[in-house]
């Protein structure tokens, strides 16, 4: 087992943990300690401000994505964007889904990076997460060996994710990898429960993520997992008027931060013009704009609504097929044809098919076609 103690527990500072929640843009400075590490997590530098200053500790990647979020720290770094200290990758199974071969030019050069998830998640694999960041980078702790070291944390996962095939957000797993790693007093922002939409608290502009209803994150699990973390740590919300302000103590601390202290962090300042605000894959060869229906899916998504909603299915249904009707009312050949041989279609009638069709020949008089449950039969 790998020594995961990042050092004493009496000389670590307060922790200010945040997720990607609509709430972090109502941060209330005055309730912050006077001195603090950060956590990070996923695409938070896609923010137009530093809503926590430019210093993060340590910073939580998924290992479906890990190998260009990597790819992107880099450039955070060398741009002076933001100063990272630790990457961690989350997982929550020893076996985890990466990219075989992140950094292998034979095995990438006869294939197109993905521009967007569907293309991402059918090029992963499910690997031993140790053995794949061994191989690929240095001294990266994977968040599932955290977990494993915090027995009621562990079983509650076991059970939510073998019983209900629930799983912990993103925010949690940073809470457990903090009380893992020592930190005693944790203040959390951005875990929002997704009470107010799906809807982060930046701009959702991304050509490659999607923002989709995750089914398998729910508000019941994360808090139970927050009453197990209580007997760990003091935990504190940093945001009055939130569904976390409903269960955590307010931070007790009234302008405790200095001006001085908030300068050197760049805490709330606006972002250098030009700043990273995608995660940083190859371009590709020709611009590729965001199509309807992705537009679509994120105007559902961030007011709430799942496009696999029933009557969101209806409406879409609807308009798909209103958009054919007129389609086919505005097509005055094929309408000229369809009144012309609307008694029936005699032998020597020109093709008016879309084009995909097959010419049949021969005597098929005796050919019997039936319908099945796989479509149509013939005989």
């Amino acid at each position: 087992m790998r020594n995961l103690s990042l050092s004493s527990s009496n000389s670590m500072k307060p922790l200010i943990l945040a997720g990607n929640g609509p709430s972090v843009k109502d941060l209330d400075y005055s309730l912050f300690p006077p001195d603090f590490d950060v956590f990070r997590c996923n695409q938070f530098y896609f923010e137009d401000k530093y809503y926590l200053g430019k210093e993060v500790k340590g910073v939580f990647f998924n290992s479906w994505i890990f190998d260009l979020q990597m790819k992107t720290a880099g450039q955070l770094v060398a741009r002076d964007e933001y100063k990272l200290d630790t990457i961690y990758c989350a997982t929550d199974a020893e076996y985890s889904p990466f990219d075989p071969n992140p950094f292998d030019p034979s095995y990438n050069k006869n294939r197109e990076l993905p521009n967007n998830i569907g293309e991402r998640y059918s090029a992963l694999q499910s690997l031993h997460a140790r053995s794949f960041l061994d191989k690929h980078f240095t001294n990266i702790t994977h968040t599932y060996e955290f977990l494993a070291t915090l027995k009621p944390f562990l079983d509650l996962h076991t059970k939510a994710r073998n019983f209900q095939g629930q799983q912990f957000t993103g925010g949690i797993m940073m809470l457990i990898s903090a009380i893992a790693l020592g930190y005693q007093e944790i203040y959390l922002a951005g875990i929002d429960f997704y009470t107010t939409g799906l809807g982060h608290f930046y701009q959702d502009n991304s050509r490659f993520f999607i923002l989709e209803h995750a089914p398998m994150h729910t508000q019941e699990l994360d808090m139970q997992a927050i009453e197990i973390a209580k007997q760990y740590a003091q935990l504190y919300a940093l945001v009055p008027n939130t569904p976390l302000a409903q269960i955590l103590p307010l931070s007790p601390h009234k302008n405790a931060l200095s001006q001085e202290r908030m300068q050197t962090l760049h805490l709330g300042y606006e972002k250098p013009p030009g700043y990273i605000q995608d995660i940083l894959i190859a371009p590709p060869k020709t611009p590729i704009p965001i199509g309807r229906k992705i537009l679509l899916k994120r105007v559902l998504s961030s007011a709430g609504l799942s496009p696999s909603n029933i009557i969101v299915s209806f409406f879409l249904d609807l308009y798909r097929f209103l958009r054919a009707l007129a389609r086919f009312l505005t097509d005055k050949k094929g309408l000229k044809l369809l009144w012309k041989y609307r008694k029936g279609v005699p032998s020597d009638a020109p093709d008016i098919g879309g084009g995909g069709g097959v010419k049949l020949s021969g005597d098929f008089s005796r050919v019997r076609i039936s319908f099945t449950q796989g479509g149509l039969y013939a005989a």
